[in-house]
């Protein structure tokens, strides 16, 4: 867990705003014990570019069975 949430601010709006026009930090820089890959799905997630996030639920099952066969 990083402890907290990918955007902020101190009110709906500025985490509106924050939403749509910044890019989060990753996972694993904020928290070193999240494996790499894991972190990059959650980008993948997160990406602002529709083009660039999972295109179906069945693409995020792969790498997500994928990151739980390396994390073994």
């Amino acid at each position: 867990s990083t402890g907290r949430l990918p955007y902020s601010g101190a009110n709906v709006s500025e985490v509106f705003h924050a939403t749509i026009s910044t890019q989060p930090d990753a996972p694993s820089t904020v928290n070193s014990a999240i494996p790499l890959v894991l972190s990059n799905i959650i980008m993948t997630l997160l990406n602002k570019n529709p083009d660039q996030r999972y295109q179906s639920a069945f693409g995020l099952a792969w790498d997500l069975q994928r990151c739980l066969a390396e994390w073994a």
